[in-house]
């Protein structure tokens, strides 16, 4: 039997089971959904980036973040494992901590990914 062959065999016996019982096919009437199914962004972060959820207020001084404008735009980010090596966790739906030490990794892995980083620099007053 060529493959694929017996799941055809199976259907047609389906088919001739409910046509002789007086049933409809379980999918007549029913049209298939023709846009692809997207599950909603924030289910795809949480699944690529957690959220940082600390017990206690925190302060990190000399940190990286990286901020984005779309909730998208940290799910692309999150998902390409040259630059999801470098991101910690999510501290909200558009902005991430970065691994110490790491931000000027994470700018090369960004430009390499064909991104266009805006880095800024500054203390904490």
């Amino acid at each position: 039997m060529r493959p694929g062959a017996s799941g055809r065999v199976c259907l047609a016996l389906l088919r001739i089971l409910f046509k002789s019982a007086g049933q409809r096919e379980p999918c007549d009437g029913v049209e298939p959904h023709k846009e692809p199914y997207m599950p909603p962004v924030g289910n795809t972060l949480d699944a690529l980036l957690p959220l940082l959820q600390p017990h206690q207020p925190e302060l990190h001084l000399n940190a990286s973040v990286v901020e984005v404008a779309e909730p998208s735009q940290l799910a692309e980010l999150a998902a390409d494992p040259r630059i999801r090596r470098y991101l910690l966790a999510r501290l909200s739906d558009t902005a991430a901590l970065v691994d110490p030490g790491r931000a000027g990794d994470l700018e090369t892995a960004l430009l390499e990914a064909g991104h266009t980083p805006k880095v800024l620099a500054g203390e904490w007053q």
